[in-house]
């Protein structure tokens, strides 16, 4: 039996930088790319823009056939994580760039098996084992160019990031 393999990279860019996406694995796989409304956001809170990635696999992911999601940044991070969230925020000069996906709970919960994300410096990855075929992942991306939000600690991008991914 003879099985393809898909391997698919993109390249999201927001003012602080470039998000880097490589999905590997199971055939028919595809990536989207784009920038969204804004979400509502406590009071106070304020982003200058984020970006949802959603990542198509057409064909069933198996434990004989996994799909490897990694994202990446071109400068060290912090996991943040929290409920039905895995995120990392990438703080700068310049401000705060966030990049997040649903946890392992979470994708359970919508008929996804994957192993809990691994975080490195520079991104994170995923592995995915099972999963039906037409199956979407979703990565979102959120930013806040401000010199003072990563001195003020701010939670703005962390929760723009959560309120961005489909719930």
């Amino acid at each position: 039996m003879s099985v393809q393999i898909s391997e698919v990279s993109t390249t999201a860019t927001s003012p602080l930088g470039a998000v880097s996406f490589h999905v590997s694995g199971s055939s028919g796989i595809t990536i989207d790319v784009s920038q969204t409304e804004v979400p509502a956001l406590p009071k106070g809170m304020v982003v200058d823009g984020v970006m949802l990635i959603c990542i198509h696999i057409a064909t069933p992911v198996t434990r004989e056939f996994p799909v490897q999601l990694t994202a990446s940044v071109g400068c060290n991070g912090d996991a943040e994580t929290g409920e039905w969230l895995e995120s990392m925020a990438f703080p700068s000069d310049d401000g705060v760039l966030q990049v997040a996906m649903r946890d392992t709970e979470w994708l359970a919960a919508n008929g996804v098996t994957a192993e809990p994300v691994q975080y490195q410096r520079q991104g994170f990855y995923q592995i995915i084992s099972n999963a039906p075929a037409a199956t979407t992942l979703y990565v979102s991306v959120a930013w806040r160019v401000d010199d003072r939000a990563a001195a003020a600690n701010d939670a703005s991008t962390w929760f723009a990031a959560d309120l961005t991914l489909p719930s």
